[in-house]
């Protein structure tokens, strides 16, 4: 384990393996024979023993036809019982008939020692003759639909409909090989109706459909402990929508009075629900990040923690401990784990990234380490993944005008102060291990990310303070130690980030710093560089000072208060506008309840450092927290508001979420031609349906 001081010194760390530990897989099997169709979820157990003191960590990879092996489900870490511990791994996602190995590894991270096994099993194709053959998955909003194959160079897709009805819809086109069977997961249904299906085969703009379709009956929604949050349209889409966007997909999460649990969910612009998250585990609560082309949903969720002394679940510690990816059906596509990264990370020698629950304490100044994933998991241009770790960093008393004071061996001292960072790891896509780390603390010079600057006073705003029931922030480690604040400063609170294609560098969002920043990526050869940061608190009431970035902002239509505050969702739009959600806390701060959220959209000019208003927009709802942005492609934008605290200086206590769309009209204001209420949601995205998805 590696980790810089504030001085700059490294301080290392190695683990000693005991004489003679080894570890032992003892069993790896299936639940179900080979061979099965596809489509088939298989368990597979897999048993080790270790004569060292553990945990031990598993992974699960599948390879295709002898081809390179893909890590589909990374290391997780378990206390030996007896000596032994196991895990298991449920595979539903492959959707190509022919031969897999599956490989569990199996490591004791302390001692250093592993092992492997692999099985091999194969899967049948479904489509045996000409037709389109539907089957039914666990998931009654989507059915499995699988066709012969098709010629190499052409595409094949499925044409769906409501039985009796003429409007169809498809789903994305998939590339043909000319000798594997073609098979699509088919969403965007409604419960308890009838569908039309058929398969399409494009050349060019030459367009085959199958012999004869298919006919398909969806079931009920599940009732239980899973429940479809309430949806109520406030203002129903007419004259003036973008008319390509028929659906809504929100990230709703958490739960109701009775425990149930809500899962993100796809509805119609009536609010019916057209899909829904199937989780394997719907009580590991997930936060729905972005969604990739064809229908596959990325998320941060909760998940077991694993440290030296085998300790699980540390409280709400265990929040943003893995990040996954699912395919329509609710199936494992690929997920990691913050301490699977760290191992990766410290094997590389990235200095602070042990993970914060091995980090003994007392802990001393200068101690850095991982504690979460949190608010960002996306996937690049090359297929290589992007997401947000949080870190810990304890900084001598008096940091960031921290008075508190702790007792120590019976003295009273100034407390350490403990200040949570948000750190970039790059990961590959395949092997899901680390390409490139950023730390913001290699980075806190005055001219990049000023340490002395905490995180912007906005009174009696919890949100700048973290400690271990993850109220406001991920939940911390370190705070409340010996020695060490209570709370932890969540002194930036990176809440997206976004990859500009044209340099390859990334934008990322500040909300306690009410900036956005530029991060020397360049695809991975930068070096870090925080190039230029954007936005400016007015101060126009103390104890709010004027903190200012790089930009000034041209006021032309003579806003109070211009710039945007405790932001969300900052991106750059395909016509070159910044669109964000402008949650406006420090506005709201300074000017009173009165004020709202604004739909916020800018023009940045890197040559002059100058920013003109394009559109902000009044959405009548004033957002504590969450929020996105999104342009259209008809030119209207879709925002979405959370956690809603006040409607036009009205106080709301149900938190809820508006969907909306703004047609800009004239100056930098429009109207506001939609309204969807529901549940608390993360995220949100406008769309025409899950598969053809315009949005990062």
């Amino acid at each position: 384990m590696i980790f810089r001081s504030l001085f700059g010194s490294v301080l290392v760390l190695a683990a000693v393996a005991p004489l003679g530990a080894s570890v032992t897989i003892t069993s790896f099997l299936p639940s179900l024979r080979s061979p099965q169709n596809l489509g088939t979820p298989v368990t597979f157990i897999a048993k080790a023993s270790d004569s060292g003191s553990g945990p031990l960590a598993f992974q699960f990879s599948v390879s295709f036809n002898g081809g390179p092996y893909t890590t589909v489900q990374g290391f997780r870490g378990y206390p030996l019982e007896a000596g032994a511990a196991s895990d298991i791994f449920v595979w539903g996602a492959a959707l190509t008939e022919g031969s897999y190995s599956i490989q569990v590894t199996v490591e004791d991270f302390t001692s250093g020692q592993s092992a492997a096994r692999t099985l091999n099993y194969k899967l049948n194709a479904i489509a045996s003759g000409p037709n389109l053959v539907l089957t039914a998955t666990s998931n009654p909003l989507v059915v499995l639909a699988s066709g012969p194959s098709c010629p190499s160079g052409s595409s094949f897709s499925v044409e769906y409909r409501v039985a009796g009805t003429v409007a169809a819809n498809y789903t994305n086109p998939i590339a043909c090989d000319g000798t594997h069977s073609m098979n699509q997961y088919v969403t965007g249904l409604y419960a308890d109706s009838s569908y039309k299906m058929d398969s399409v085969v494009s050349t060019g703009t030459t367009q085959v459909f199958g012999s004869t379709g298919a006919s398909t009956s969806t079931a009920s929604l599940p009732i239980g402990t899973t429940t479809f949050p309430p949806t109520k349209v406030i203002t129903p889409a007419g004259a003036g929508v973008d008319p390509s966007i028929k659906n809504v997909l929100f990230s709703t999460y958490g739960s109701d009075e009775a425990s149930s649990v809500f899962l993100p969910i796809m509805t119609d612009l009536s609010g019916n629900v057209q899909w829904y998250a199937a989780l394997s585990d719907p009580f590991s609560s997930s936060v729905m990040t972005r969604l990739l082309p064809g229908g596959n949903l990325m998320a941060i969720r909760y998940g077991d923690v694993w440290n030296g002394s085998g300790n699980l679940n540390k409280g709400a510690a265990s929040a943003g401990q893995t990040v996954e990816i699912i395919d329509p059906a609710g199936y494992l596509v690929q997920s990691t784990t913050t301490q699977a990264v760290a191992e990766a990370l410290m094997s590389l020698g990235y200095a602070g990234t042990s993970h914060c629950s091995t980090v003994p304490t007392p802990v001393s100044i200068g101690t850095q380490c991982l504690a979460s994933f949190d608010h960002e998991f996306l996937q690049l241009p090359d297929g290589n993944y992007l997401v947000l770790v949080e870190q810990e960093s304890i900084f001598p008393p008096g940091t960031q005008g921290n008075t508190t004071t702790c007792t120590v061996s019976g003295s009273s001292v100034g407390c350490n102060v403990d200040i949570v960072g948000n750190c970039i790891v790059i990961l590959d896509g395949t092997t899901l291990q680390p390409l490139w780390f950023w730390s913001p603390f290699e980075h806190d010079g005055a001219a990049e990310l000023p340490i002395t600057r905490p995180a912007i006073n906005i009174g009696a705003d919890v949100n700048n303070l973290c400690n271990d029931s993850g109220a406001g922030c991920a939940p911390v480690w370190l705070a409340g130690t010996t020695g060490v604040t209570v709370y932890a400063n969540d002194w930036l609170h990176f809440n997206s980030a976004y990859y500009r294609q044209a340099d390859g560098n990334l934008i990322i969002s500040l909300r306690h710093q009410d900036w956005v920043a530029l991060v020397q990526y360049q695809n991975g050869a930068g070096n870090g560089d925080v190039l230029w940061r954007l936005g400016c608190s007015p101060g126009l009431t103390p104890p709010v000072s004027p903190v200012c970035g790089d930009f000034t902002f041209n006021n032309v239509y003579n806003d109070v208060y211009p710039w945007f505050s405790h932001q969300h969702d900052v991106e750059i739009d395909a016509n070159g506008d910044m669109t964000m959600y402008d949650n406006g806390n420090t506005r709201v701060y300074e000017l009173g309840n009165s004020q709202n959220s604004r739909g916020y959209v800018i023009n940045v000019n890197e040559v002059n450092f100058t920013v003109s208003p394009v559109l902000i927009q009044n959405l009548g709802y004033q957002s504590d927290a969450l929020g996105s942005a999104q342009l259209l492609p008809d030119g209207n934008y879709f925002f979405q508001a959370s956690d809603i605290i006040y409607a036009s200086g009205v106080k709301v206590h149900d938190a809820p979420t508006h969907a909306l769309e703004v047609q800009p009209t004239t100056g930098e204001s429009g109207d506001i031609l939609f309204d969807l209420k529901t549940t608390i949601s993360y995220r949100g995205f406008g769309l025409p349906n899950l598969y053809d998805s315009f949005v990062q």
